[in-house]
């Protein structure tokens, strides 16, 4: 399978120097093509960051080939996303995509190229991921001893997928609308956050242009999972205000430290979610005010139980 690593960049030089850093450490980083695509400007503040991107992305190595590609007008991320991947496979098989505000652990590349051999004859998974909220946020079940899981909601950090998967996306969403006057749709919809319908709703009225949500309603049409792995190899750096759509940082995104692995991956032995599992990786997101204050309550509970219980033993 012959497989590719995108980044997208934009004008977020420093942003984009960590994470190309980060890549190219990754172990088997020199087996791979990277291919670059770097939005053009919106404003003469922009060409100069710009200006500094491109020439940090042509300093970079590691890789088997680097092919960079400067978009003379700004496509925005959404269309810069869904044409640069389409451009990519008319030469591969599968994609490894990464933007510039993500830091990896030097396994990412590894994880995600073995989770693309593993699935790639499997059209019921979608995607898959290298990034995971923290185990502060979200503790798997401790009798729960795989690598990975399967969840419904495609993860737009640090993904990767297949050829026959992404070109057969439907990004034009408006003719599925009708379907979300139905409650129950909306309610299956956001068993992967309640926030999906929300977002679908924007998308619609054009409050937002998301490549992503548009991923992600075709992923639930088609009934598909998405692989995630039980510790994050990826941590998002560009929660800082700088980002065109980036919020400031909360704890549900800080990785005191990313998944480092020696051994083979054990993959889930059936491709189907944990229903405890997504509930826990949903419950953060919920908008309901009562499961979220459930969630602290719970969180903090089980961060006193492990502090003091073990006093009372001694």
């Amino acid at each position: 399978m012959n497989i590719a690593i995108i980044a997208f960049l934009y004008n977020r030089p420093q942003h984009a120097e960590i994470m190309l850093n980060s890549l190219s450490d990754a172990k088997c980083a020199g087996n791979f093509d990277l291919i670059i695509f770097i939005d053009g400007p919106k404003t003469e503040i922009d060409q100069v960051l710009v200006n500094e991107t491109v020439n940090i992305a042509k300093s970079v190595k590691g890789f088997k080939n680097v092919i960079i590609n400067e978009s003379c007008v700004n496509k925005g991320l959404a269309r810069s996303v869904i044409e640069g991947v389409n451009s990519v496979f008319n030469s591969y098989d599968a994609v490894m995509v990464f933007e510039d505000d993500l830091e990896f652990s030097k396994d990412i590349i590894r994880y995600l190229e073995s989770s693309l051999d593993k699935y790639k004859d499997i059209d019921a998974v979608h995607s898959v991921t290298g990034y995971n909220y923290p185990s502060s946020w979200l503790e798997m079940p401790r009798d729960y001893t795989y690598d990975s899981y399967f969840h419904l909601r495609p993860c737009s950090w640090a993904w990767a997928t297949w050829k026959n998967r992404w070109l057969d996306v439907n990004w034009s969403i408006k003719e599925n609308s009708q379907l979300f006057d139905s409650s129950y749709v909306i309610r299956q919809f956001n068993r992967g956050g309640d926030d999906m319908s929300e977002m679908l709703s924007k998308q619609l009225n054009g409050d937002i242009d998301s490549w992503a949500i548009r991923w992600c309603l075709d992923s639930f049409l088609k009934g598909q999972v998405v692989l995630f792995p039980v510790k994050s190899l990826a941590r998002n750096i560009g929660m800082d205000g700088t980002g065109t759509h980036g919020a400031i940082k909360n704890s549900m995104h800080i990785h005191p430290s990313l998944w480092v692995f020696d051994d083979e991956i054990m993959f889930p032995p059936f491709v189907r979610v944990d229903n405890e599992i997504m509930d826990m990786f949903c419950l953060p997101l919920s908008k309901n005010k009562f499961d979220r204050i459930k969630f602290r309550v719970k969180k903090y509970v089980k961060k006193y139980v492990k502090k003091y219980i073990p006093l009372f033993l001694l």
